[in-house]
């Protein structure tokens, strides 16, 4: 049976993160068909993201993975993310979370330009100069990304992995990207 059948067909990475269940979730209410894709199960929002049509196990640092998982669907959510909240990135896990993302977002994106898929990307506020947050500061606006070093490794792999997915734009890749803050 072939994805869909008919439907709008949406792939949902980081399924079984706190947004991705819930995206899940709203697109089945909406009578969408869904894949949801994530590296691991959280019980607590299974209930969530295991309405989706078809749900994968899948590590998308594996660029045979991300091809699979884009195949045959008409959209691309992409949350997938090693993340853990600013604790954890301002410790070890940094470098490795890092890597990981620029991993992840270079096989969903490339998944995304062979296959002709549009593509919305969850980046994160990390990504904005760590000079402009904090308690007491000012709403971020826009025109402030990139203005000074990002918030750790991992707010700097984001934000290069958003600036690659918009290069992609050259070739072909309609994208569209959140930026996230503080969301648990």
């Amino acid at each position: 049976m072939a994805r869909g059948d008919g439907q709008v067909r949406h792939l949902v990475t980081g399924a079984s993160g706190f947004i991705g269940a819930n995206l899940v979730a709203r697109l089945k209410a909406q009578g969408e068909w869904v894949l949801a894709t994530d590296v691991k199960d959280t019980p607590e929002r299974e209930h969530l993201y295991e309405q989706a049509d078809e749900v994968e196990r899948a590590d998308l640092r594996e660029p045979g993975l991300a091809d699979f998982a884009v195949e045959g669907v008409d959209r691309i959510w992409h949350l997938a993310a090693d993340h853990g909240g600013a604790g954890y990135f301002h410790g070890p896990a940094d470098y490795t979370a890092a890597e990981n993302n620029l991993l992840i977002d270079q096989n969903v994106r490339k998944a995304a330009v062979s296959a002709g898929v549009p593509l919305f990307f969850a980046s994160s506020a990390c990504t904005y100069p760590t000079t402009i947050q904090g308690r007491g500061a000012r709403a971020l606006r826009e025109s402030d990304w990139g203005g000074g070093p990002a918030e750790a490794s991992y707010g700097e792999a984001k934000r290069m992995s958003t600036v690659m997915f918009e290069a992609a734009r050259e070739h072909g890749l309609d994208f569209r990207s959140g930026i996230f803050h503080t969301i648990y």
